[in-house]
């Protein structure tokens, strides 16, 4: 559609790449009319920097558990951070389930709020 090479697509929606101003504009068109937007869980799996933060934690409806986690959650997305939340109050398998889902998404760091994972996840 927009007559370019998949590099010069992947350079347009790379911030900081070098592409000229008349393919920025064909692939910018080309992708409003096919209603296109950057895959960033895709993206997360070669950039590191795109990968989410996970926060683990139970009982987050706690006065200070639902603080820190909103106090956490705005730094995190006035970073540029993408953000998962997993919910760990159903004891310590969940904790093992939650932990190795955050090694299954390539998270960039984990948060644990509170308790101590088991040693042989850490």
């Amino acid at each position: 559609m927009a007559s370019v090479s998949r590099s010069a697509v992947s350079r347009t929606f790379t911030p900081g790449s070098s592409v000229s101003a008349e393919t920025r504009r064909k692939v910018l068109a080309a992708a409003q009319t096919l209603n296109y937007y950057v895959n960033h869980l895709a993206r997360s799996l070669s950039k590191e920097a795109c990968r989410p933060v996970c926060i683990l934690g139970g009982n987050l409806a706690a006065p200070y558990q639902a603080s820190l986690l909103e106090h956490l959650t705005r730094r995190l997305n006035h970073a540029g951070r993408a953000v998962m939340v997993i919910n760990t109050d159903d004891g310590e398998e969940s904790v093992r389930d939650a932990l190795q889902q955050t090694m299954n998404y390539r998270s960039t760091a984990t948060i644990v709020l509170s308790g101590k994972p088991p040693g042989a996840l850490i």
